[in-house]
């Protein structure tokens, strides 16, 4: 009986944890950059200010478009992003803790 009640209680806390997850994006620039984010039948249009950082962009799978760029990014709920001189980047990709002066 305790074996199945802690197996439970870890099998619910593995679910919620990886539910949880949700794509980040860091503006990296001085500037600001308009973003679109289509996930399923939800579009929106947001503008990531200098040094901003946006939590819980994408729960499971979007695009999102930058500027004037018809071409979409492919995101995944645990992808981690930055804006760094204008362009779309995955975090590891990007100088570590760089703000485009």
């Amino acid at each position: 009986m305790i074996k199945s009640a802690f197996g439970t209680i870890v099998l619910a806390i593995i679910l919620s944890a990886s539910a949880a997850q949700a794509a980040t994006l860091v503006n990296r620039d001085t500037a600001s950059h308009s973003i679109i984010i289509v996930e399923e039948d939800n579009r929106r249009e947001l503008v990531v200010e200098a040094g901003q950082e946006l939590t819980d962009i994408c729960q499971g799978v979007c695009n999102l478009y930058i500027g004037n760029d018809p071409e979409p990014y492919d995101i995944a709920s645990t992808d981690k992003l930055e804006i760094y001189d204008g362009q779309l980047l995955y975090q590891s990709d990007t100088p570590e803790g760089t703000v485009q002066e």
